[in-house]
Formats: C-alpha cells, structure tokens, sequence
C-alpha cells in the first residue's frame, strides 16, 4: 500500500467525549484534525448511563443546563443480604447527563472548532515514512486517510491500539447498568450494589458473536490469533500482562507474561518469532 501525503495533522478516531474534546482543542489551535466516527449519529448506542464528575461537566464548555438530568450528592452502597451504608453530604458530587445529547454536543464544538467530520469505521492503523495511515471502511468500501499523527479514542477494545501493538488498559471496571423507575427516598443519592456474580444473555457486538462454551471447548481457531496464548491462563485464574504486533490482521510478534498479585513480572509464557 503506497502512502499518501497526510492531509491531516491529527487523526481523531472515536467521537466520545475524549475524542471530541481532543479534537476541538487541537482545532483551536490551528491544527488540521479529521475526527473519525463510526456510527452515523454521534452518541448513539449509547455505551455510558452519564454519570459524570462535576470537573468533566465544566471541562465540557456545553454551558446547557437542559443537558443535566439531576445533581448527585451522595450514594447508597448495598452489600450483601438487606444492608447498606449511606455515603455523602452537601456537596455535589457528581452530575447526570442526557449522555446522547452530551456527546453530540461535544462533537459539534469541535466541527466549529475546524475539526473535519468522517463518518467510517476505522479497520486498521500502519506507520509509514509521512506519518500514520489509516484504513476505513464505510457502506462495504475501503479507503484510507493519512496524518501525521493519530489519537485512538476508540475504548477500551481500542482497533487503533491493537493496530500498533499497543498494551490494553492495565486495569478494567465491569459494572452492569439498569434502567428502572423506582421509588427512592432521596432522589439527589445513587444506588450501588456490589455483587460477585451474574446472569444474563449474551449479546452480539461489533467485536464478537457470542455464544456459551464450555473452557475444554474454547473456539480459538475461530477467534483473535492472539487469544490462545493468553486466554487459557486466564480461565485458570491467572493474571497476564501480554503485547501482540499484527500486519494486516495477521500476527506477526507477541509476548504474554505470567503475573504475580502484586503486577510483578513472573514467567515469560510465550514469544513468537518476529
């Protein structure tokens, strides 16, 4: 694939709030920006419940009040059987927010600011001599983009990351979220419950199909190349730190390290060959 002259200083990919906010800041500042999105409406699905710090509302600029949904001063935490611990005070602790309409909020600051709109999905990220280059994908046809520099606001399960061999987020919160409409004796105070297991059903994503196996009967032909040489030492219940290098999809170089509780390195598990 022949590289072609950046057209942008900065590529943004992921129209979150951190990807629209990166945008419009380097936009004020004169800088060419492309801020890619993959959904065709900024915000939709929604992937947060907008619950948000004081400090990230004022980072936001918005300056519309419509877009508050109440102001939370404290929280009621659930543990085990009917008990629970109030937490709190006077102060505002935290903010919710019409998550959609704050996205997309955010998204048009950022087009005022000068930052390019690009409606596709990003597939992959390569360096060449010029810089980065980007591959997307929109209604079943690929091109590519090039800039100088790319920022992968695109999550946790970031394609910009993995792309260039980037390590995933050294830490993951799971948490389940539940509309409901129940009577509460405060109303300015969340509920929060602490569990160790669940059920439910699985949904397909953009990343995966998934279906119940059991862990003799892992499909890892059928999954990441990389998968099978962390995953098993995770389903025994060991912590791994891994970093894996792909070429157009194909994996070319990787390490996986045994943990110890503390985050030591402990056992090199696998090095492929480069």
């Amino acid at each position: 694939m022949v590289a072609s002259r950046p057209l942008y200083d900065v590529a943004v990919v992921g129209a979150g709030p951190a990807g629209s906010r990166t945008a419009r800041e380097l936009a004020r500042r004169g800088l060419r920006v492309a801020l890619v999105e993959e959904h065709r409406q900024v915000g939709l699905p929604s992937h947060c419940s907008g619950l948000i710090s004081p400090r990230t509302w004022k980072l936001g600029e918005t300056g519309d009040d419509s877009l508050l949904c109440n102001r939370l001063r404290g929280a009621y935490l659930h543990v085990q059987g009917d008990s629970s611990v109030e937490l709190g005070g006077t102060p505002v602790r935290a903010l919710a927010i019409d998550r959609v309409r704050w996205d997309q909020a955010l998204a048009e600051q950022a087009h005022r600011a000068g930052a390019e709109a690009v409606q596709a999905r990003c597939v992959g990220v390569e360096r060449t001599p010029q810089g980065m280059l980007l591959r997307l994908q929109r209604n079943g046809h690929e091109t590519t983009l090039a800039a100088r520099l790319v920022v992968g606001a695109d999550g946790a399960h970031s394609r910009v990351a993995r792309s260039l061999g980037l390590p995933p987020p050294p830490q993951r919160v799971l948490a389940l979220g539940v509309e409901a409409e129940v009577s509460l004796p405060r109303d300015d105070y969340v509920h929060v419950f602490v569990a160790r297991g669940h059920t439910g059903e699985l949904l397909e994503s953009d990343e995966a199909s998934p279906v119940w196996v059991s862990i003799e009967e892992v499909p890892y032909h059928e999954m990441w190349e990389d998968d099978k040489y962390w995953l098993p030492a995770v389903l025994r219940g060991e912590k791994v730190y891994g970093r894996f290098f792909f070429d157009r999809w194909k994996l070319k170089k990787g390490e996986v390290y045994l943990l110890k509780d503390a985050g030591q390195l402990l056992l090199n598990l696998r090095q492929l060959p480069a």
